[in-house]
């Protein structure tokens, strides 16, 4: 496994424990809007774990195919006309910058800030 693709696994990793954290007791703690993150993250994270059993596809490749995810569940969403929340479009920014930080030889964000 060369260097990128370590660098975009460590992205997908990001993601699948970012996306698992709001079914976690200790999430609404002082952040109650984190109640409306549960759905959302719950769909990313089924959708991540089907996604890390398919090895015939790269990491990169991944990171791809969940962008995609997360804009068609952000449109549908909308459609629906619920609550819409951040929680798509803030995974979306990470895959594009992480990708663009792979490219350009710079470490992924590991830890939420």
């Amino acid at each position: 496994m060369d260097d990128k693709e370590k660098e975009y696994k460590k992205a997908f990793k990001f993601i699948k424990r970012w996306s698992k954290a709001p079914s976690t007791l200790s999430y609404t703690i002082g952040y109650s809007a984190g109640n409306g993150d549960k759905e959302p993250a719950a769909k990313t994270y089924k959708y991540v774990l089907e996604l890390e059993k398919d090895n015939s596809i790269s990491y990169k490749e991944k990171l791809i195919v969940l962008d995609d995810f997360l804009e068609e569940m952000n449109k549908e969403e909308r459609l629906k006309k619920m609550m819409v929340t951040s929680y798509y479009n803030n995974i979306k920014r990470y895959i594009k910058k992480s990708m663009k930080d792979v490219e350009e030889g710079i470490p992924v964000q590991t830890r939420r800030k």
